[in-house]
C-alpha cells in the first residue's frame, strides 16, 4: 500500500474512531498490507482495521458477537461511503487487540521465548532443532529439509512436548471454530497468529489469501486448498491434498453504512 493512500485511511479511521464509536484517545497506526490498515484505538484496547477485503468482512460478520476461546473478537463490522473514491466501498472493521501477534519471519526461538513468558516455563534454547539459525528463511528450509514433522517433535525437550502439544490443540480448536462459523481456510500461517493474555492461541486474520479486488455476489462460492495431511509412510512428509471444501456465502448480507468525508 502507497504511503498516500495509507495517510487517507488513517484520516478515515481518526473520524470514523471519533464520531461513529466515540473513542477520544490517539489512533496510532499498527501495520499496513496489501488490502488494507490496521489501527489501535480506544486507549490500545482494539484494532480498527479499514480493508477491501469484502471476503474479511463477511467472515467477520459470521463471528462478530459471538466469544470464542481460539477466535479474535469483532464489535461491528460496517461498510464505508465517502466523495473519496480511495475510502469508498471500502469495510470497517472493530475487533479486539492482541497483546502479542507472530510474525512471517518470527524464529524459533523467538516463538517459544514468548511461550516461556506466557506459560512461566523456563526453556533451554539450544534444545531446540535450529535455534541457531537467525535467519527465518534458511531456518524454514532447514525444518522443511531436515526435519520431518515427527522428527522435530521427537528431538524436543519434554517441557517443549508440553508447550507444542498445547499449541497443536489450540490449532485444532481453532479449526472447528471457524468450521462452526462456515468458514474454511487455507491461510492459517504463523503470521496470522497470536496469543491473548491468557496464553491462548488467537487467529486473527479472517482475510481471503489471493482473492484479489473481487467483489462477492450473493450465492457465490469460494474454494480453497484442505487442509494439508501428514503422511504416515513411508517419511512422514507433508503432502498437500486438493479436494474440492467450499466455503459459501448464500445468504446475502448488508452491512450497514457510515458516511465518511475526509
Amino acid at each position: 500500500m502507497s504511503k498516500g493512500i495509507e495517510k487517507i485511511y488513517l484520516k478515515a479511521a481518526e473520524y470514523i474512531a471519533k464520531k461513529y464509536f466515540f473513542y477520544d484517545s490517539d489512533v496510532v497506526l499498527l501495520n499496513s498490507g496489501t488490502r488494507g490498515s490496521a489501527f489501535v484505538v480506544d486507549d490500545g484496547k482494539k484494532i480498527l482495521k479499514i480493508t477491501d477485503d469484502v471476503d474479511e468482512a463477511l467472515r467477520a460478520e459470521r463471528i462478530r458477537g459471538k466469544h470464542f476461546k481460539n477466535l479474535i473478537g469483532y464489535y461491528d463490522i460496517r461498510k464505508i461511503k465517502s466523495s473519496n473514491q480511495d475510502i469508498d466501498r471500502k469495510y470497517c472493521l472493530l475487533m479486539d487487540k492482541l497483546p502479542k501477534v507472530l510474525t512471517d519471519d518470527e524464529t524459533c526461538k523467538d516463538i517459544y521465548h514468548e511461550l516461556e513468558r506466557l506459560y512461566s516455563i523456563p526453556f533451554d534454547y539450544s534444545r531446540i532443532p535450529g535455534s541457531n539459525i537467525s535467519d527465518a528463511k534458511k531456518l524454514r528450509k532447514f525444518i522443511k529439509d531436515e526435519l520431518s514433522e515427527r522428527v522435530f517433535f521427537e528431538r524436543l525437550s519434554d517441557e517443549y512436548k508440553v508447550i507444542a502439544e498445547r499449541m497443536y490443540f489450540d490449532i485444532i480448536q481453532i479449526r472447528k471454530q471457524l468450521r462452526k462459523c462456515g468458514i474454511v481456510t487455507n491461510d492459517l500461517t504463523v503470521g496470522n497468529l497470536g496469543f491473548d493474555k491468557m496464553g491462548n492461541l488467537i487467529f486473527y486474520d479472517m482475510g481471503y489469501p489471493g482473492s484479489g479486488r473481487k467483489q462477492l455476489k450473493p450465492n457465490k462460492e469460494v474454494q480453497v486448498q484442505f487442509e494439508p495431511k501428514v503422511e504416515e509412510e513411508p517419511k512422514f512428509k507433508i503432502k498437500k491434498l486438493k479436494p474440492k471444501v467450499v466455503e459459501s456465502f448464500n445468504n446475502f448480507v448488508l452491512f450497514e453504512s457510515i458516511e465518511v468525508e475526509i
